[in-house]
Order: C-alpha cells, then sequence, then structure tokens
C-alpha cells in the first residue's frame, strides 16, 4: 500500500471519487475543483487550520497532503521522535538483492551483457589514456595552491615532483601540532582530513571543537590524555596552564545510558582527582557548549589567561539594573541564565552594560536567616574587569546593610571555580552542597524541581513515565561573609 493510500485511501473529500494514485488525486482536484493539492490539504485533511511547528510556531514543509510536525531548524527532533518509537529509514527496493534473488535484475543484467552493452569491444586509445591521465594530474601551481589550504594543519613532505594521482597515490605530510608524520591522498587532505593522533576519530564533534578552540589559544593543548590520572582520560589538557577540559555528553554521562557500573559521584571524583594532580579541570554539558558556546570560552580562555579585553573597575559606572536589564544581560552572559531576583547591580562602560551581581533571598530560608544570597555574577563574554566583583560586593553590601542583612551567602558551583574571587572579597568558606543533579531527555537539561512527586506519584515513576534520566554534577562551594 502506498504513502496516499494509508494515509487517504485515495478518495477525494469533496466529490468522494477513489483514484488509485495520489499523483491522481492531485491532478483531479487541480482541474476538477480549481484548487491546488496543498491549499486542498489544509481545507479539508487540516480542517482549514494551518499546521505549524510544534517548537517555534514557524512554517513547516507540505509533502504529499501532508504537513511535517516540524520546521527546518527543529528537524533533528523528528529523527529523536522516529528513534524512540522504532522509525527506520527507508530502505531502496533492490538493496540487499542480487539477480540470482530478483528477476528485475536479472532481466537488467542479461540486457546489458556481452554485445548488449555499449561498450562492448570498445578501448581506449593509449592517446586518449596519456590525454586523460594529464587531464587528471594538476600541474604545480594548482597542486602547490591546494596544499598552502592546509598549511596551517599540515607540512608537505612528499617532493612536488613527484605528485602522480589525487586520489590513488598518498603524500607523506607531518602534523604542525604533534608532529607525526602520516599518509593522505591529496583527495582527503583537500576534503579536511585530520591528524588522527590530535583529533582520534572515537571523539565527538562538540569534544573536536572544544580541542580546537583550546590549541588555537595554546599550542601544547592534548587530547585525551591519559597519563596524568591515569586510568582515567582528561579531554582536552593544556600542560602549560595546568588546566583540563571535559565534555560531557547528555546521554553517556547520564543514569539512563543502562551502565551497571554508573556512580552519580564520577564527576566529582574526577575534580579531586585532578585537583590532587594541580589541575583546574572545567566541566560541560552538551547543552552547554551547545547553546551557549560563546560563554563556554569565556570560561576557558579566562581560566587560560587569554581574555580579549581587559577593564578596570574605576572605568565602570554602577548602576541599579531593572529586573527586564538583569535578565537580558545573565541571559546572554551567564552559563545559567537569569534567575528571579530582589536587587540587581551593574557596571556600565562606554554606555554599555559589561557586569552584574543579584541578590535573591536564600533558597534555605531557616538556615540562612538574614542573610541575602549572590544569585548570579557575571561579565560581558570575553571581557575581565579588575577589581569588578569587589566593586559590585562593596556596594552590594551597603543595600543589604539598609534591609538589615547580617551577611551575604553564595554557591561556587566547582564545576567552573574553586571561590578564590570572593575569598580576594572576604568571603569564607563555610561548607559544600551534596552532587547537584539535573533531569535530561538527552537533549537538553531540566531543573530537577519539574519532575517533583505529585498527585501521589513519586519523583522516580514521575521521571520514569516523562522518559527522563538524571545527570550528576559536581556540587557547590558555600561561601559566607558576614557584616
Amino acid at each position: 500500500m502506498s504513502k496516499y493510500k494509508k494515509l487517504l485511501n485515495i478518495s477525494c473529500r469533496i466529490c468522494e471519487t477513489n483514484f488509485p494514485t495520489g499523483k491522481q488525486l492531485s491532478n483531479h482536484v487541480l482541474k476538477t475543483h480549481d484548487i491546488s493539492s496543498k491549499n486542498y490539504t489544509v481545507s479539508y485533511i487540516y480542517n482549514n487550520i494551518k499546521p505549524l511547528c510544534v517548537i517555534c510556531g514557524q512554517e513547516t514543509r507540505y509533502v504529499a497532503f501532508t504537513y511535517k510536525r516540524y520546521c527546518k531548524a527543529h528537524c533533528k527532533n523528528a529523527e529523536i521522535e522516529a528513534g524512540k518509537i522504532g522509525g527506520v529509514i527507508k530502505q531502496t527496493w533492490n538493496k540487499g538483492k542480487t539477480k540470482l534473488t530478483d528477476y528485475r535484475l536479472a532481466d537488467y543484467s542479461l540486457n546489458i551483457t556481452g554485445k548488449n552493452n555499449h561498450f562492448f569491444g570498445k578501448h581506449h586509445s593509449d592517446n586518449a589514456i596519456n590525454k586523460i591521465s594529464k587531464n587528471k594530474t594538476l600541474i604545480s601551481d594548482e597542486f602547490i595552491k591546494r596544499i598552502l589550504l592546509r598549511d596551517k594543519d599540515f607540512t608537505l613532505l612528499t617532493d612536488i615532483n613527484d605528485y602522480k594521482s589525487r586520489q590513488k597515490q598518498y603524500l607523506v605530510v607531518r602534523c604542525n601540532f604533534c608532529k607525526i608524520e602520516q599518509q593522505k591522498t591529496l583527495q582527503a587532505f583537500e576534503r579536511g582530513s585530520r591528524c588522527l593522533v590530535c583529533n582520534p576519530v572515537s571523539k565527538s564533534n562538540h569534544e573536536l571543537e572544544i580541542f580546537s578552540y583550546v590549541r588555537n589559544l595554546c599550542s601544547d593543548t592534548i587530547s585525551g590524555d591519559r597519563s596524568i590520572i591515569s586510568p582515567k582520560e582528561l579531554d582536552v589538557y593544556v600542560p602549560s596552564k595546568q588546566l583540563a577540559i571535559e565534555y560531557n555528553g547528555l546521554y553517556w554521562h547520564s543514569d539512563g545510558n543502562r551502565d551497571e557500573n554508573f556512580d552519580k559521584k564520577n564527576h566529582i571524583k574526577k575534580l579531586d582527582f585532578a585537583t590532587s594532580k594541580n589541575i583546574k579541570l572545567l566541566q560541560f554539558f552538551t547543552d552547554e557548549w551547545r547553546d551557549k558556546e560563546e560563554i563556554c570560552k569565556s570560561i576557558i580562555s579566562h581560566k587560560l589567561g587569554t581574555t580579549k579585553q581587559k577593564i578596570h573597575a574605576r572605568k565602570c559606572k554602577l548602576i541599579e539594573l531593572s529586573s527586564q536589564q538583569q535578565q537580558n544581560f545573565f541571559n546572554i552572559s551567564h552559563i545559567s541564565g537569569s534567575v528571579p531576583c530582589r536587587k540587581a547591580f551593574g557596571l556600565l562602560y562606554n554606555e554599555k552594560i559589561i557586569g552584574a551581581l543579584s541578590l535573591r533571598t536564600p533558597r534555605q530560608k531557616q538556615k540562612y536567616q538574614n542573610l541575602f544570597e549572590i544569585a548570579r555574577y557575571a561579565t560581558s563574554p570575553h571581557t575581565h574587569i579588575h577589581g569588578g566583583l569587589s566593586k559590585l560586593i562593596t556596594h552590594a553590601i551597603k543595600w543589604c546593610k539598609t534591609q538589615n542583612a547580617l551577611g551575604i551567602m553564595t554557591y561556587v558551583d566547582k564545576r567552573f571555580g574553586d571561590g578564590k574571587g570572593y575569598k580576594c572579597c572576604k568571603f569564607q568558606y563555610i561548607g559544600s552542597t551534596v552532587v547537584d543533579f539535573w533531569y535530561t531527555d538527552n537533549i537538553i537539561r531540566y531543573d530537577r524541581f519539574k519532575y517533583r512527586a505529585q498527585h501521589q506519584t513519586s519523583e522516580k515513576l514521575f521521571a520514569l513515565n516523562a522518559n527522563v534520566s538524571r545527570i550528576y554534577g559536581c556540587g557547590s562551594y558555600i561561601m559566607k561573609l558576614e557584616f
């Protein structure tokens, strides 16, 4: 049964006439009823309501008397849904068949065998073969031009005069980063073939993107180092800066991957192991790098000391931010986005907000009575403000005192820092939280409070029914300043 028959039973919904194919139905509604198949679909199949993308509300593609559920920007969701319900890619009619198992292929094979073949008994002349060979071989200038397109990554070791074939000859090249010699055809070289030492095949594209970004900042960057915290691996490691970066995929690092040896403390254990070796370890999740790449890059460059823009706090004007201002700023500057707050202050430079700090009442009101919590602190991506945190905290203290508060506390996510900046502002460590967690559908992470127990359904069962699993972080340092 064809796709059209399965969907419409090939019956015109205007005049009830039946048709054997969807193509005939399309011609019928156009000629007889003076309506295009597209308009017919909206009017008589979707009841005059044109379907839109279920995520963003944009128009979707029309195909054969139906509309796609997702727009082009969210087409990946269709693939994910198909995978969850057992969807498979449609195979061609002759896949896996041969002339011994299918009469159509047997007939076709017989029709082009021997003298029935157009090329039977024909051969290229020697002159033609030489001419084809010359046309396939690049001239020296063109060969050099193509090699120079990748001179940042590789150095050609094969003599230019020895070049013979773009596809069949292996050229010897040396990686400019790891200095390892390897062989590549010119065709593979042109298409972006990577150094398999610097870019192992087993690495995800996002992890390779992180490695590429860091290596552009520090040339001694290593991918997949197992010598420092053996047997565990550091995804990206910069020896000269004693800095490592981990990329945590949402599926493989959640408890839904059905790994019997899954340990919810794996991330914090790796952090502690790296710290014991005097290595600073940053950890990013898939959605953070995918959706907030510039913020992640800013964090990395700050830790490497390569931040592009450096401004002194004394050159900035301190202002109070409106709710909309702080929300807009933190959404583009803080890796966790904005949250509701009681008060927010910002640093203005050249009429632009480049840093901000927000205060709120702590969630654990009983435990932190008479204290305010620093909900968010951030600077614009790729911007470092000397003395910026100190200036904002000084002003925050003045405001907190007007509210009869006795101090300020905050949490520092261990995945990104150790609270050194707060310590310079006279904050003290008072403890650590337990390992934090989120729920994930392997695409994005959700706040754990979204799947709390409700209507006599436990949190575990509620999450199971929603087809989400837990993914764990490293917890946070708790810091407090009394005044």
